[in-house]
């Protein structure tokens, strides 16, 4: 979070950050582009999902949909964020919890991060069916997968409203504004 942070240190970041086009053209093009079109990058279990990635890519609203969420990725700049949060951008150890590959990072859409890290849990809750050799198999796996979905969002709650309440110090609703109610 930025909050509180120095105004030089922000302008030196965004400064950094805003040339980052490359690699967010990734995310962009990953998340907002690529699953609307025949893509490299596009996986399905072929010939079973043909038929769902044909009408994927022809849903017209949908698309319309997708291209709207897309202008305001590009055009939010909120706050710093990662830009490619997953499952497998996170370390953790008993002691500490930091996410890796931060070359994505620039600014965007606050919310952007933990939606793509909640959607990539929902992702892989719905993949485990394809990863069973009988059904049911991994029913206490989903369930840790939803649980650990609703927590990563009850957590991020909580500590965004802390710090909007305590240490609420950007350039946008400062605090001062508000004093009197």
């Amino acid at each position: 979070s930025d909050l509180g942070q120095p105004a030089a240190d922000k302008k030196r970041q965004v400064a950094l950050f805003c040339a980052n086009t490359d690699l967010c053209r990734i995310t962009e093009d990953l998340v907002f582009t690529d699953p609307w079109r025949v893509a490299e990058a596009n996986r399905w279990t072929s010939p079973q999902l043909d038929a769902t990635a044909a009408a994927v890519r022809t849903d017209g609203p949908w698309k319309r949909a997708a291209q709207e969420l897309k202008l305001e990725f590009l055009g939010n700049a909120q706050a710093m964020i990662h830009g490619d949060l997953h499952s497998g951008s996170i370390m953790v150890t008993e002691a500490e919890t930091f996410a890796i590959d931060p070359e994505f990072a620039f600014y965007g859409p606050m919310g952007f991060d933990i939606g793509a890290l909640i959607g990539n849990l929902y992702l892989a809750f719905f993949a485990q069916s394809g990863h069973e050799a009988r059904p049911g198999e991994r029913d206490a796996y989903r369930q840790w997968i939803l649980e650990t979905a609703e927590a990563v969002w009850r957590l991020f709650e909580q500590r965004f409203r802390t710090l909007w309440d305590t240490a609420h110090a950007g350039d946008a609703f400062l605090p001062a504004l508000f004093a009197d109610g």
